[in-house]
Parts: C-alpha cells; structure tokens; sequence
C-alpha cells in the first residue's frame, strides 16, 4: 500500500482505492495530513500496464476459447476487478508533486 510522501502515514487498501477514482489532476487527499498527494511517474506507467494486461488478457481468451458475449463480459470484468481494484493500488507510490507522465 502506498505511504503518504508528506507525513508517512501508510494509506488503507480501501482509502486507496477511493483515492485512486478521484486522479484526473486534481490529486489525492492523506487521510492523516490532508497533503495533496500524487502518484510519481513510475507509478503512472505501471498504472497503465496493469490496464493493458486485462485488455489483451479477455483479447486473447476471446480469441482462445471462442467466447459467448456473457463469457466475454464476465471474463473482463473479473480481469478488471483483479488487475485494477486488488494488484494497482499495491503498487501505488505517492510523491508531493505532480510530475509528468514522461
């Protein structure tokens, strides 16, 4: 789980991934010191390839195994919930600036 940049705090599994939802620039908020946090560079490209792996994972099973739509869709959102809500926010580090994404 990540650790507050600013105070230290290591931040929950749930309050990460609330966080996580409320990027799109404008930060996110310690729970302890109220420091607006972000995530560093590093953190935002790995971010991406835990997005592209469940899209070429449901790509490749679709692709496989020949699925029906409600196989398709149950296959990518189980690969969602896996990659993006349990495996991202433990690989989350938080920095105090907002750098950019290269």
């Amino acid at each position: 789980m990540p650790h507050c940049a600013n105070c230290g705090q290591q931040w929950s599994w749930e309050t990460t991934v609330k966080q996580s939802f409320k990027i799109g620039g404008a930060g996110m908020t310690c729970p302890n010191c109220g420091a607006k946090q972000y995530p560093t560079t590093k953190s935002r490209q790995r971010g991406a390839t835990v997005a592209f792996l469940p899209a070429m994972g449901v790509i490749l099973s679709n692709v496989a195994f020949g699925l029906t739509v409600w196989q398709f869709l149950f296959v990518a959102v189980g690969m969602f919930l896996l990659f993006g809500i349990v495996i991202y926010p433990r690989t989350l580090t938080l920095t105090n600036e907002d750098e950019p994404m290269w």
